[in-house]
């Protein structure tokens, strides 16, 4: 098959200027030399079909990954990128457009594997009454009762982690670390059994530092909550702190102190409001040494406009939303549908910069990929049901791309879903962890 083809993009004919007096200017962007970039994917993660394009109108063309499941591209101001990732009978397809500046935090980043076929095992000590443990690896993380002393940890990658694991008290609407465990750089063998895990050893662990964090814009009958994740240097992701019914006002929370932290540690703390019209909002901040933090959310997104715009080969959905300067960096749509015995994701990422300017209206539409070389049309969504959510951001792209976040930035988000089903999925997302278009 031909592996060109001329794409309606989120470039073309968008844009409706309906508020002409509005101070929000649509810039068109100056053309720029072409950008080498280079995307790493991990070994479990690579695309099984990967496209890319420049200029916004210009043809996409089918790119093969090198031996390392790098795919290497040129990119411009206006460029998409198009992969699909399959999980059994599952397909997620994920189709960004963006700029080269937006790539270029990715680009040449070898990606931390993040799963395997290792497996450890341990035992932890110093848990009482209605304690808990919670130790993990990478992304490999088990929760333990006193009664459960002995874990195991499973699908870990073959290299370097770092163990991490918290004694966590228990309270109505609160879980929070009051002593913490960080093995540094640990490569145990495939079966191994860890050093066990004393949280009342004095020559190992640290007590975390309570911190406050102000909370301002959860309004009267929102569920909301507030949420500390650590991420260690070699990518061990550890709940700190969970505080579920939290209001506007002063909520404590947990930090590692920073005699304890290493070059390339961070903290990631989200307030997250879900509101009873199927919609939420919420802020993310990072930051390295603990200490107070504010949080200050957004007014609710606007009500988006999701249609069918074609049904063959296969379904093609079109979002039209107002811009807000409050999201007015980035726009991604996510589209569900499930079956009985598979699901199919299909989510369509837009940054303001591609446009040179936040839009006045956002109109974005999943372009047709027939007759790419490789594109299966059974990759689309098919007629039926589908669930959808459209969350607007504003904060640095590179960000929800996946890169690593500078001490002190902040993204605002908020979101909009079609049904309770979409807004469950879009929590239990955001719980485990942020969202990322590409691996680390």
């Amino acid at each position: 098959m031909n592996s060109r083809i001329i794409v309606y993009s989120a470039g073309a004919a968008v844009l409706a200027l309906a508020s002409a007096g509005c101070d929000l200017k649509l810039v068109e962007p100056e053309p720029v030399v072409p950008v080498e970039i280079k995307l790493d994917f991990c070994s479990n993660d690579v695309p099984i079909w990967f496209a890319a394009q420049q200029e916004g109108t210009a043809p996409f063309e089918v790119i093969s990954p090198d031996a390392a499941g790098t795919y290497t591209f040129r990119a411009t101001n206006r460029t998409g990128v198009a992969f699909v990732h399959q999980n059994g009978s599952d397909y997620r397809t994920e189709i960004i457009f963006t700029t080269s500046g937006d790539l270029t935090p990715l680009s040449g980043i070898a990606c931390l594997e993040e799963s395997g076929s290792k497996q450890v095992n341990g035992n932890v000590a110093g848990v009482t009454g209605d304690q808990l443990a919670l130790v993990g690896m990478s992304f490999s993380s088990v929760f333990l009762t006193p009664q459960q002393t002995s874990f195991t940890l499973t699908q870990l990658a073959d290299r370097p982690l770092d163990v991490i694991g918290s004694r966590i008290i228990v309270s109505a609407t609160a879980q929070s670390a009051n002593r913490t465990i960080i093995r540094r750089s640990q490569e145990p063998l495939n079966g191994a059994t860890l050093a066990p895990l004393d949280f009342d050893a004095a020559n190992e662990g640290v007590n975390p530092v309570v911190n406050t964090a102000t909370v301002t814009g959860v309004p009267a009958g929102d569920e909301a909550f507030l949420l500390n994740n650590f991420f260690s240097q070699l990518e061990t992701s550890h709940m700190l702190s969970f505080v579920d019914q939290i209001a506007d006002g002063d909520v404590p929370f947990v930090s590692i102190p920073a005699a304890a932290l290493a070059d390339g540690d961070y903290h990631d703390l989200v307030a997250v409001a879900v509101t009873p019209d199927v919609g939420s909002r919420g802020m993310e901040r990072y930051f390295t040494n603990p200490g107070n933090q504010t949080l200050t959310l957004g007014p609710q997104l606007s009500l988006p406009s999701v249609t069918t715009e074609s049904t063959l080969p296969y379904v093609r959905m079109r979002t039209r939303l107002a811009g807000q300067l409050d999201y007015s960096t980035m726009v991604v749509v996510d589209f569900h549908q499930q079956t009985q015995f598979s699901a199919t994701d299909v989510s369509m990422s837009v940054t303001a910069s591609y446009f040179g300017g936040t839009p006045f209206t956002w109109d974005l539409t999943v372009p047709p990929f027939e007759g790419l070389e490789g594109w299966q049309d059974s990759w689309g969504l098919q007629s039926g049901p589908v669930d959808w959510t459209v969350t607007g951001y504003f904060g640095r792209p590179a960000l929800v791309f996946g890169a690593k976040p500078n001490a002190g930035e902040v993204v605002q988000f908020a979101s909009r879903m079609s049904s309770v089903n979409a807004l469950q999925v879009y929590r239990t997302a955001r719980v485990a962890s942020r969202a990322r278009r590409f691996s680390r």
